[in-house]
């Protein structure tokens, strides 16, 4: 047997997150069934990260062992035929036998997309929260701001999170705004069940009025109930796992932009 690694994105909006569940539809579920029809044996991969139900990602990572004969162009091609439209095997290639897709990431990068007031283009509804209230966006950026950096995000994990440490640390915070839309960059060592939701969700009641604790409170406090809301799945999106030192997180998103507006400008 040799072990590939699987670069993959998908619409998670259909899905019970990546991880597979025993009464769910999930992102593993449909790709070990891919598999399976395309190998002829039953196979089980892992992931370099649980996204959450509904929430999608323009770069997963997850591994697998296959026979030595396996042809992977052909695999390649194979799962991208049987699975849902909805996920797309980016590549397919053989993977060192201690690559690891979650031990071994040294950072991943989420964006979560905002709209101010109500979403009327079809291509960015989907994907974006519709936030209807009055939001300070200085004093967002602000709140968003004071989350960088090694803290204990008790506060901002859901119940059911089952790890050794709640500490994790925010390498950095970008935020752009264009016009009604903002997108909250986020790059981490790793992350807690639903934290970037509920960060998000908390900056958003702060910023607003309707919360009147600072995230320096919150981040002490360490109790759930004292932070806002969870914000919905739909506008959160894995960027991209990243297996070398991470970058400086303003610099990749002015690149990131530039090549999105050469790839539509290219299809235009």
């Amino acid at each position: 047997m040799k072990r590939i690694r699987i670069d993959l994105s998908y619409d998670g909006r259909d899905y019970y997150g990546f991880q597979s569940q025993p009464d769910g539809n999930t992102i593993q579920d449909e790709i070990e069934r891919a598999l399976a029809l395309a190998v002829r044996i039953p196979l089980r991969i892992t992931g370099a990260s649980r996204t959450d139900s509904g929430v999608s990602a323009e770069h997963q990572v997850c591994t697998v062992e296959v026979p030595d004969e396996t042809d992977l162009f052909r695999l390649h091609r194979s799962l991208n035929g049987l699975l849902p439209k909805t996920i797309r095997i980016q590549s397919v290639e053989v993977a060192d036998s201690g690559f690891h897709p979650g031990f071994l990431a040294k950072a991943k990068i989420y964006r979560y997309r905002i709209w101010l007031g109500e979403c009327l283009d079809p291509f960015c509804r989907p994907f974006v929260w519709e936030v209807k209230s009055e939001v300070d966006v200085d004093r967002l950026l602000q709140v968003v701001s004071e989350f960088v950096g090694k803290h204990d995000f008790k506060a901002f994990s859901n119940a059911g999170t089952d790890v050794a440490s709640t500490i994790r640390e925010i390498y950095g915070i970008e935020v752009e705004r264009r016009g009604k839309l903002i997108n909250i960059w986020v790059l981490g060592d790793g992350f807690l069940k639903q934290m970037i939701r509920n960060l998000v969700g908390t900056s958003i009641d702060i910023s607003s009025g309707k919360l009147q604790s600072n995230v320096k409170e919150l981040l002490s406090g360490r109790v759930r109930a004292e932070a806002g809301r969870t914000a919905p799945a739909l506008g959160l999106q894995l960027v991209e796992v990243l297996y070398e030192t991470p970058p400086d997180l303003a610099s990749y998103v002015s690149i990131y932009n530039q090549q999105s507006s050469m790839l539509i400008g290219g299809a235009e």
